[in-house]
């Protein structure tokens, strides 16, 4: 996913220079979902309507169907959630927190709710299940 360092890089700029970051936010967003679905091995449709850039942190949400060649009686989707820190002193710290969903249920293994993934050097790493304590992702 080259070019994330040097856009994130352009975000922060602009933000310390106090410009808007809505434009920059979006391409960011999509270069990290576009660089996610290489990661899962699945396209991902960024909502853009759940994209919210500010001037510390970055979030959106995108989905994707898996339902081709599955029965239609098991509807499965992924749904992304995607949160940044973009101020601190560690440096900007992306997150993808990735759920498997059948209808509006959960399928994960037993006490876990998501997979989640990390940005680190320009690329997504799996660090594996989690739960959702605070139903504060979906």
């Amino acid at each position: 996913m080259p070019g994330v360092d040097a856009l994130i890089a352009e975000i922060i700029a602009a933000i310390g220079a106090g410009e808007p970051t809505e434009a920059s936010g979006m391409r960011l967003c999509e270069l990290l979902f576009a660089g996610l679905a290489e990661a899962l091995g699945h396209p991902l449709e960024l909502d853009p309507e759940t994209v919210d850039a500010s001037d510390r942190a970055v979030t959106a949400a995108g989905t994707t169907s898996l339902s081709a060649g599955v029965s239609a009686p098991l509807p499965l989707r992924l749904l992304v959630r995607l949160s940044g820190d973009l101020v601190r002193d560690e440096g900007p710290s992306f997150l993808a927190f990735v759920f498997l969903l059948s209808g509006e249920d959960k399928v994960a293994p037993a006490g876990r709710d998501f997979v989640w993934y990390e940005l680190e050097r320009e690329r997504w790493v799996c660090r594996g299940w989690d739960t959702d304590v605070y139903d504060e992702w979906l």
